[in-house]
């Protein structure tokens, strides 16, 4: 074979590829002759980090894949409570996203108002929010500022002599009540009281500061809480007694027990089924009295013949009870049932003319009721409107006038009423108002039935009836099968008459005769005590006998020294000396001796003075005592002659 240039380049380039095979191939085989074992362990470790990676890049796949599943974080907002003029302190509130978010109900206080609610602005120009209302429509990042809306509270001014009650029967006079505004100026009225022997001088408020009659000023009351407070819950203690129906909650008065203690009768009823539209099946009703103090039930009775028991009346003279009639229903009574102290019915009584009395309340020996009156009333109102009638009655259940009484605010009704011998308050509510148990009102009116404002109940629960006992506000709530009686106390001031003791002059009268060491007038006061000269003047050919009220010697006497009172309500009173002949004894003619203090003196009236009848008197004594000397020396001592004292 003849090697050519091509054949040596093809052979060139074998030689050149088969070397690069060796290099490559040789450390590999060198290895697996030297370590097999280690070989296949690597190989292994490989494969072993493979599947590793492939599971840790599938788990980040999963996590990333979570991630983007779940939801973010809820939010949170922060709503913040201003008292807004007021007192105290409240936690912020933190709400959850979409959850609900009621506020906190308030606690702050402000002295002479009432809390109305909140607002989102301070002067209530934004969203009013009533009290503990679900806000989260409101929540944002920015957070929320809720602000405590306030309305002034009505105060009471009552005057009264300040005198106590059994020193009464010397004051006369009367004084209406002044229902006041908080922070608004008002006149005090002057003094209408009367006491025999005193001047009144100015008024004086609970707190014993004074104040002038007729003085302008703000703020006389000093109420600082005027927030209810829980006092008990009644149960009517019926069982179930499977009938298709329910229990009711309604009238209820608080009095005073015999023994002092607090004390409250409260009606309930059971309506069937059929009750709305006139049905009276299954229809109950009863009364229960507990003392407040003690929980213990004093008394119940069911069965009564009682339609709704609307309010309850007590008149404490007689202890008995009276109960108004819605009288929605025929056949039960529409006007005033009486019940004594052991709840037995005495009678019912429907003032002539009226009907459907639902609110009921006794003071000062009138009843206080608010129903219709039949044909054209001052009103033709009705329970569910804005205007009804004030029906004033005797402590007989007899008419004495009627008047006109508009609530003033649309859509609200009465519930319960009383009366504090000063105005009439009346229990409103709004049936179809949202949240009407946070919006009602008790409303003032005078004892003609004229408005005099209205004020927030803070309670949070259907009202139904109201009292007053001692100055003191009590609510009861409608909880069905039970009742809850409530405290408050209204703000009020008392002002009471500070009396000046007149001051008189006891002077001294000699009675008409010339008499001598006649005492100087004392100075005294009404209902000061003060003793009287102890030396009696001297009149010769008298003595003093007493001192009289009068110069005829009638009236009351006092001796010398005596204490005395009262002897004038004012000015100057005079006492006048009264005078007995000086006992002389006489012998008459035949010896015998007559002790002139037998002899009375002459009824007339003293003798006027005059020179000449004195200086008879005189040469009188003188030819007597001449007689008696001569009489001594002609007989002889033939005894003592008298003393005459």
């Amino acid at each position: 074979m003849r090697w050519t240039a091509r054949t040596y380049l093809f052979a060139l380039l074998a030689f050149v590829v088969a070397c690069a095979i060796l290099c490559t191939s040789a450390p590999a085989l060198a290895d697996e002759q030297l370590a097999p074992t280690d070989q296949v362990e690597t190989d292994a470790d490989a494969t072993e980090t493979t599947a590793s990676n492939e599971a840790t890049s599938t788990d980040a796949k999963d996590s990333t894949a979570k991630k983007k599943k779940e939801p973010p974080p809820p939010k949170e907002y922060l709503v913040h409570y201003d008292p807004n003029g007021g007192e105290g302190y409240m936690e912020d509130s933190v709400f959850i996203e979409k959850n609900p978010a009621p506020l906190t109900r308030c606690t702050f206080t402000r002295i002479g108002y009432t809390f109305e609610g909140w607002n989102t602005a301070p002067d209530g120009t934004g969203t009013s929010l009533a009290d503990a209302v679900d806000v989260r429509d409101l929540l944002s990042d920015a957070g929320l500022t809720v602000y405590a809306q306030w309305g002034s509270q009505i105060y009471v001014i009552r005057y009264t002599s300040g005198v106590p009650t059994q020193d009464t029967s010397q004051v006369s006079g009367s004084m209406q009540s002044q229902l006041v505004v908080h922070d608004a100026e008002v006149a005090l009225k002057d003094c209408a009281f009367e006491r025999v022997g005193y001047t009144p001088k100015c008024w004086v408020d609970q707190n014993g500061a004074q104040h002038e009659f007729g003085e302008h000023g703000v703020n006389y009351s000093t109420a600082t809480d005027t927030r209810s407070w829980e006092l008990a819950t009644i149960e009517n203690g019926i069982p179930d007694e499977g009938k298709e129906g329910h229990w009711s909650c309604q009238g209820s008065v608080v009095f005073a027990g015999d023994d002092g203690s607090l004390c409250a009768a409260m009606a309930f009823y059971f309506a069937g089924s059929g009750y709305s539209k006139g049905s009276l099946d299954n229809y109950d009703s009863m009364i229960k009295v507990v003392n407040l103090d003690t929980g213990e039930e004093l008394k119940s009775k069911r069965g009564l013949m009682l339609e709704h028991a609307n309010d309850i009346a007590y008149r404490p003279d007689n202890k008995h009870f009276y109960v108004a009639q819605g009288g929605i229903n025929e056949g039960y009574p529409d006007g005033i049932v009486e019940l004594d102290e052991n709840l037995e019915e005495v009678r019912t009584v429907t003032p002539e003319g009226t009907h459907n009395i639902w609110n009921l309340s006794y003071s000062d020996g009138h009843f206080y009721a608010i129903g219709n009156v039949n044909g054209d009333s001052f009103a033709r109102g009705n329970p569910n409107g804005e205007k009804s009638d004030l029906i004033v009655l005797d402590d007989d259940l007899n008419l004495i006038e009627l008047h006109a009484v508009n609530y003033s605010l649309q859509g609200f009704s009465g519930q319960g009423m009383v009366c504090d011998g000063s105005f009439l308050y009346s229990i409103l509510m709004n049936f179809g108002e949202h949240e009407a148990v946070t919006k009602q009102r008790l409303a003032i009116f005078t004892l003609e039935g004229e408005a005099r404002g209205t004020q927030r109940i803070d309670i949070q629960k259907e009202v139904e009836s109201a009292s007053t006992l001692d100055g003191r506000m009590y609510f009861s709530t409608n909880g069905g099968s039970q009742g809850t009686i409530y405290g408050t106390d209204l703000a009020s001031a008392t002002m009471s008459v500070v009396w000046e003791a007149n001051p008189y002059q006891i002077a001294f009268d000699e009675g008409g005769f010339p008499a001598t060491d006649m005492p100087e007038a004392v100075d005294t006061h009404y209902d000061e005590e003060v003793a009287l000269p102890t030396e009696p003047p001297a009149c010769p050919g008298y003595d003093f006998v007493a001192w009289t009220e009068n110069a005829d010697g009638s009236g009351q006497s006092f001796a010398p020294g005596e204490t005395v009172h009262n002897l004038a309500e004012s000015g100057t009173v005079t006492l006048y000396a009264q005078w007995r002949r000086v006992q002389v004894p006489f012998v008459s003619d035949n010896g015998s001796m007559t002790d002139t203090s037998s002899i009375e003196p002459e009824p007339e009236a003293p003798a006027p003075r005059s020179a000449p009848k004195h200086l008879a008197q005189m040469l009188a004594l003188c030819t007597a005592v001449v007689l008696l000397g001569a009489q001594k020396r002609l007989h002889g001592d033939r005894g003592t002659v008298p003393c005459v004292p």
